[in-house]
């Protein structure tokens, strides 16, 4: 199953990836944080309360090496609900982080559509740990849908924003349509003028295996000449996919700068619309 691939399995992929939650698990020691929930969900059976946990787990690690930020692991939210950690980003500056996994497989037989309702419940889980005022905070998705979280056939932009629709004027009288066909946004997604404002921003992280092919050679020859995968692996053998979609009607922006490397969808307000900002 899932956790004893991440665990114990034998393939090039599960090797690579068990090098990485190796990283993780060593952050975990390093900030000193290991407490009874999370040995118990480490240890669960379960496989998406495994998935969970080593997601929360890759998402500190991620923004502590890849990014470069401190974090500070479960700081209290709303309510005195409990979240992952905060993004510190200056001495005086923090991001309330909150992560979700959801796992939707594919059916076996044929389908379509695409996960913009569970993208949607998953962040409406998130909003309540989060301040109304004077609180930055992010949803952090790394999920296992039917389609990858940053294509856009997974729904993430109809889920945050809207979507565009097709409409038919109709003479109400006769029943017959007037003029043609239009097509027009309807902002029917999770960010709102006036609802689900303390989010500032969703993110959305995925791992990547870069030419499996090349590293499963190289893992070969390290397993013959029996050399440790941690010590020789190339430190580009893994890639971190992370895109952030900000909240334009937020009460708690974020600064662009802050993820200032990484593909961001952001209002420009001189157009008055959202554009795609990559900095890189």
């Amino acid at each position: 199953n899932g956790i004893s691939y991440f665990l114990v399995g034998n393939s090039e992929s599960a090797k690579i990836r068990q090098t990485e939650f190796n990283k993780y698990l060593r952050l975990v020691f390093r900030h000193n944080v290991i407490n009874n929930d999370l040995k118990k969900r480490l240890s669960s059976k379960r496989w998406d309360t495994f998935f969970q946990v080593s997601r929360e787990l890759m998402c500190a690690y991620f923004i502590e090496e890849i990014l470069g930020y401190k974090i500070i692991f479960y700081p209290k939210g709303a309510k005195n609900f409990i979240g992952e950690y905060l993004l510190k980003y200056s001495d005086d500056e923090s991001i309330f982080v909150e992560v979700k996994a959801p796992i939707r497989e594919a059916p076996k037989g044929p389908w379509c559509g695409d996960d913009a309702e569970i993208i949607k419940r998953n962040v409406k889980k998130a909003r309540k740990k989060m301040f109304r005022n004077n609180k930055k905070s992010i949803v952090i998705l790394a999920p296992d849908l039917r389609f990858p979280i940053s294509c856009d056939a997974s729904g993430i932009e109809e889920a945050l924003y809207g979507r565009e629709v097709f409409t038919i004027p109709i003479d109400t009288k006769t029943g017959s349509p007037i003029g043609g066909t239009r097509l027009r946004f309807e902002p029917s997604g999770i960010f709102q003028p006036t609802v689900n404002t303390r989010i500032s921003a969703v993110g959305i992280l995925e791992d990547s295996i870069k030419d499996l092919y090349l590293i499963s050679c190289l893992i070969h020859v390290l397993s013959k000449k029996k050399i440790p995968i941690d010590d020789a692996l190339p430190k580009n053998a893994f890639e971190y996919i992370f895109k952030v979609y900000h909240n334009p009607y937020t009460i708690n922006p974020i600064d662009r700068n802050v993820f200032k490397n990484w593909p961001q969808f952001a209002l420009d307000k001189k157009l008055n619309k959202m554009e795609w900002i990559d900095n890189k």
